[in-house]
């Protein structure tokens, strides 16, 4: 497990991070890796305290804990490992297709105490998907391995996050991504908005203005709007991706038929989907 990411996408919120480590928040954060090697040995002694009441544990909700360097280090293999030692259910967070190594320890779990594995899947669009996650394994290529993790018993779900203003929130794009994931084993589809830092704003306009110079005037000032809304509505630090967005989710669910969840936290209850069959 590390604090940065190698993957190096444009929209992560996880870049805010690095600063405190006297890095910057651009270039730094794809190519200066931390890696946590203590981690798994942490991990133990916090799952043998008395009152540790095996609760699940969260996995990749920053950064990739399957990531290149995971398989150098082992962090993440080790820390499952211990997770399952403690009986302690895990839900996993990647991009990577890096997780099908530990297939062994994911069935395990999956028969007690319980896993998840959640693939992020931005976009099928492959020259999008080489613009915003230069460093990501193909989309298909995840698909194609949480198909095996699911055939082999591991429940596994898709997150659609962030959704793009003008790029990846048409109801063509959302509903590609959903139809791709219950067709692969999916049983789950979650959606999020993009969620901006200070820096991650600035290293996201930058890199917008550069790659997409042909963006029409109409599209650019609506990424703009909504980015400063994102950025200064009451202090909060997401907002939702806009009426088309919401709108070509809601008719996604029902063409794919899916039906809603209840509300999970902070997620609302349109944000949650179970696949149907």
């Amino acid at each position: 497990m590390s604090s940065s990411s190698h993957y190096g996408c444009h929209y992560c919120y996880a870049r805010a991070t690095h600063p405190y480590l006297g890095l910057n928040a651009g270039e730094d954060f794809a190519t200066r890796i931390m890696v946590k090697t203590n981690m798994p040995d942490v991990l133990e002694r916090e799952l043998a305290r008395p009152g540790w009441r095996r609760e699940r544990v969260a996995i990749g909700t920053a950064t990739d804990a399957y990531q290149p360097c995971e398989g150098r280090y082992q962090v993440t293999r080790r820390c499952l490992e211990a997770l399952r030692d403690a009986h302690t259910p895990v839900s996993i967070v990647t991009k990577s297709t890096l997780v099908l190594r530990d297939l062994d320890l994911l069935k395990q779990l999956a028969v007690l105490p319980g896993t998840q594995v959640n693939f992020t899947i931005t976009t099928l669009d492959l020259t999008l998907w080489r613009l915003i996650e230069p460093g990501t394994p193909p989309p298909a290529q995840r698909l194609a391995v949480m198909r095996r993790l699911t055939d082999a018993g591991v429940a596994c779900s898709v997150f659609i996050a962030p959704i793009l203003p003008g790029l990846t929130d048409s109801e063509q794009s959302i509903a590609s991504v959903a139809a791709a994931a219950r067709e692969h084993g999916a049983t789950v589809f979650w959606q999020a908005p993009c969620v901006w830092r200070r820096w991650s704003k600035s290293i996201t306009s930058v890199s917008w203005r550069s790659r997409f110079p042909n963006c029409s005037p109409a599209t650019s000032e609506a990424i703009l709007a909504w980015r400063l809304r994102a950025s200064t509505g009451g202090g909060s630090r997401s907002a939702s991706p806009g009426s088309e967005g919401g709108t070509a989710l809601r008719r996604t669910t029902r063409s794919c038929g899916t039906k809603g969840m209840p509300c999970r936290r902070c997620l609302r209850p349109d944000q949650v989907v179970v696949l149907g069959s």
